[in-house]
């Protein structure tokens, strides 16, 4: 189901913009949104590869490299911090198991 609907997001943003934008104004606080934003938000993901298939043609899979990558770099910073963090893996912290390998980004 996620996947699909980050596929229709990206598709077609437009009503999805349209109520985070009225989503924020309603909230009535210091942050602002409109059309400009949101629609340069959807482009940049894409032309920065943020939203993309990754290094297999499954949509929103996750990269265990890429996650213990992040978290070598992480837990120091907050255990630094006073943060406890216990020694964690990829594989402690994401799955893939539920995933549908045949929905890809076009």
């Amino acid at each position: 189901m996620m996947q699909h609907a980050q596929l229709d997001y990206i598709a077609d943003s437009a009503r999805t913009n349209a109520i985070i934008i009225a989503a924020v104004k309603a909230f009535d606080t210091y942050w602002t949104q409109d059309e400009s934003l949101t629609s340069y938000a959807v482009s940049t993901m894409l032309s920065l590869g943020i939203v993309a298939n990754g290094e297999t043609p499954t949509f929103g899979d996750f990269e265990s490299p890429r996650i213990d990558d992040f978290i070598a770099k992480a837990i120091p910073i907050l255990r630094a911090q006073g943060v406890e963090v216990p020694d964690l893996t990829a594989a402690d912290v994401a799955t893939n198991e539920f995933l549908d390998p045949t929905i890809s980004l076009p």
